[in-house]
């Protein structure tokens, strides 16, 4: 998408070039070099790549954030604090990682509760580091991701023509990434923010849903069939793979039980990070 928008070319005709088998495509093709030749001459690009497949497209001022400390570190950290993993999703461009303390929570009679730790990145521009706390509701695995605890874009400076990094330099900067890292994951498995989390489901029993605000909600949010199976999971008679009562937390729920049932990956965690959000109106 990133490369076609530099050559001002529609992406469907992009799109349709690969399935030409015809001399007239490969020419085409050709033509399309050129435009990108003469692009490249007035702007520079940084291209990643995994074993000779371009996976990312990228500004010359993209920082890297190279994953595998990441998930090092954060599977140490929350390891010494006694969490254990629970579940993990690796697409051609991102990786995400969760980890679930062992404790179970009650913070309104009969609705029980666990606390983890959700980490994101990419290697290939799909997105910033990213670590969230998330609720998982026990009696149905609905997965809730809070909001954002630390955020790191992939943004630095432009490279200089004049030099090449050292991995050294790199290493350096991964370091105080990771250093980061450690600290908010120290932070948030602590019965402080534990506490905090569990008092935002006690306020979302006790909001009510407002329809028409609710539908605004989840048509902005959500694509049509997801917001239609969302609306008919929460006006269902279910009270097992959902809380009981027309409250925010039920909604939430309605939400994570959709998510649950999509197969991207991505997408999953697009939609169980809405169910989180609109825990807390702030």
């Amino acid at each position: 998408m990133l490369m076609a928008q530099t050559t001002d070319m529609p992406v469907k005709f992009l799109d349709s070039l690969q399935a030409v088998a015809e001399p007239w495509g490969r020419e085409q093709a050709y033509n399309l070099q050129t435009v990108f030749n003469r692009r490249f001459q007035k702007k520079r690009y940084l291209l990643r790549s995994l074993q000779q497949e371009v996976r990312g497209f990228l500004s010359d001022s993209y920082r890297r954030i190279d994953s595998r400390p990441v998930v090092e570190a954060f599977a140490t950290v929350v390891q010494k604090k006694g969490a254990l993993p629970y579940e993990g999703y690796v697409t051609d461009t991102k990786i995400a990682i969760q980890a679930i303390m062992p404790e179970v929570y009650e913070p309104v009679p009969g609705e029980v509760v666990a606390y983890g730790l959700s980490l994101e990145n990419s290697d290939f521009g799909n997105g910033a580091l990213s670590v969230r706390a998330y609720l998982l509701r026990i009696w149905c695995t609905n997965l809730a991701i809070t909001r954002e605890e630390m955020r790191q874009v992939h943004l630095g400076k432009r490279l200089d023509e004049s030099m090449i990094y050292s991995e050294r330099t790199y290493e350096l900067d991964a370091q105080a990434t990771v250093s980061t890292l450690k600290d908010v994951i120290q932070r948030q498995l602590n019965a402080e923010q534990l506490q905090q989390h569990m008092d935002l489901i006690r306020r979302a029993n006790d909001r009510p849903v407002d329809a028409n605000q609710a539908r605004d909600l989840l048509r902005k949010a959500l694509q049509k069939h997801e917001a239609d199976s969302v609306a008919e999971a929460y006006n269902s008679a279910d009270t097992v793979n959902m809380p009981a009562g027309n409250s925010m937390w039920r909604l939430s729920n309605a939400i994570s039980w959709v998510a649950g049932k999509t197969e991207d990956a991505e997408r999953k965690l697009e939609i169980s990070k809405l169910a989180g959000q609109i825990l807390n109106p702030a």
